[in-house]
């Protein structure tokens, strides 16, 4: 199979999977720098994560020619679902801190990178949901 015919008969439900996929890159490379720098990696979320993107993205590129990539699509949307879930019970010591203006956890880094990241996250989704309803290439 060429590059060329990956792009091929695809429908607008695979497009917004891909850009989901895309997206999600994106999360898990911010997510990594903010883990690092702020000690609050999570090998969980990150994991997941990836688990999303390489299953989002096998949904997309398969889709018309392997059947079951709705299936796929709706595992990405629950991997993501719950590194979302599991990222945001594990930034309560800084919503705790920074919506309060106390150092009662000592949390490091404030709210704007946990917002950031947490609108990321339902860009995300949002997207991965959307492609879940819309038909795959190949389909009549």
């Amino acid at each position: 199979m060429k590059i060329n015919n990956l792009l091929v008969d695809r429908k607008t439900g695979d497009y917004i999977c891909m850009g989901s996929s895309a997206v999600t890159l994106i999360l898990l490379i911010v997510y990594a720098i903010y883990g690092a720098v702020f000690n609050y990696f999570d090998t969980v979320v990150f994991g997941f994560l990836l688990l999303g993107m390489i299953l989002g993205t096998a949904a997309a590129v398969l889709a018309g020619r392997v059947k079951m990539t709705g299936l796929l699509k709706l595992l990405a949307v629950m991997l993501t679902a719950g590194a979302f879930a599991l990222f945001f019970y594990n930034s309560f010591p800084v919503w705790a801190d920074g919506v309060n203006h106390i150092t009662m956890y000592n949390s490091r880094g404030g709210l704007t990178p946990v917002i950031c990241l947490c609108v990321i996250f339902v860009i995300d989704l949002i997207g991965l949901i959307v492609s879940c309803f819309m038909r795959d290439g190949g389909e009549a």
